[in-house]
């Protein structure tokens, strides 16, 4: 089987994609600069899958990774994500941009076949009028997490320019599961196994699509599988089957956790106070990608965090 190499594998995906393509029999070199971070110790004591503690902004380090064994393709999720309102547009062009340089670099020098990188639906900003998000929606970044996603798109492009490696770049929605800790869901369910009030913002009127992770790691893995029919150059959206408004899912959540929790409609706005409705038609006829609904992922969270699978 071919190696396959994934930056940022510590990280809440990249755990999650490296236990998928080892139970497919897939071997797995994984580099970040953390050595422990969500691997689990199946993870870590699998025969094929080694680890590298990396710095990818550090020059040449990733290539020399490379050269050693002999990569068939990349799947880069190591990125500077947007846990806090401090964080600089320094950082975001240190994690994300300057990153997905070196990584288009190593890639090419390397002869590595196939290059995927994450990206986040947060490159679009907030579509006047509404409407559905496709593929063919023009980027309008409003913060520096986005727009520094978007830069890091357009350098692995021209990066890779040249070179025989081909380029998919996926644009998730916001995702969940058990190790995150942030955002909507996670946020919603500690107010709910608490008891305490759920409270949601814009009066719960906005839309939202919310991706399991575990559906996360199943369209990476079938970009792979895919890859001989794939262009040069893909874009891929990816979320789950549905989108819901947000008092539905605080709601959703209060039902499955038996909680006596209040959901308080708040008429403040949500930080980024927009619907996301997204097409996801190509992924699902090009790549056979068949997400959960919201209700079925919400359902199998629940489970993880109670420890029921």
């Amino acid at each position: 089987m071919p190696n396959l190499l994934i930056t940022g594998v510590t990280g809440f995906l990249g755990s999650v994609l490296a236990e998928r393509l080892l139970g497919s029999g897939f071997k797995v070199i994984g580099v970040d600069r953390r050595e422990k971070g969500f691997l689990s110790p199946r993870v870590f004591g699998h025969k094929d899958f080694s680890f590298f503690k990396v710095d990818i902004n550090r020059k040449g380090r990733l290539s020399a990774c490379l050269r050693q064994n002999k990569i068939k393709a990349i799947f880069h999720l190591a990125s500077r994500q947007p846990s806090s309102r401090e964080i600089s547009y320094e950082d975001y062009y240190n994690g994300n941009v300057l990153s997905a340089f070196n990584v288009a670099r190593a890639a090419g020098e390397n002869r590595v076949e196939l290059l995927v990188f994450t990206s986040t639906v947060s490159v679009y900003g907030s579509l006047p009028g509404g409407g559905a998000i496709d593929i063919g929606t023009h980027p309008e970044p409003l913060n520096y997490y986005g727009l520094s996603k978007y830069m890091a798109e357009k350098i692995l492009e021209i990066g890779l320019n040249g070179t025989q490696a081909k380029l998919a770049i996926v644009r998730f929605s916001s995702l969940y599961g058990k190790n995150h800790l942030g955002g909507l869901v996670h946020t919603f369910y500690q107010s709910a196994i608490r008891n305490e009030p759920i409270n949601v913002f814009s009066m719960g009127r906005r839309y939202k699509n919310l991706l399991h992770v575990y559906d996360a790691g199943a369209i990476l893995e079938r970009i792979f599988k895919n890859r001989r029919k794939l262009s040069r150059r893909e874009l891929f959206l990816a979320g789950s089957r549905n989108s819901l408004k947000m008092k539905d899912i605080a709601l959703l959540l209060k039902g499955l956790t038996g909680s006596q929790s209040p959901v308080i409609l708040d008429s403040r706005g949500a930080p980024y106070d927009h619907d996301i409705l997204l097409d996801i038609s190509r992924a699902k006829r090009v790549l056979g990608f068949k997400p959960m609904s919201i209700e079925e992922g919400l359902r199998l969270y629940v489970k993880e965090m109670r420890n029921e699978i």
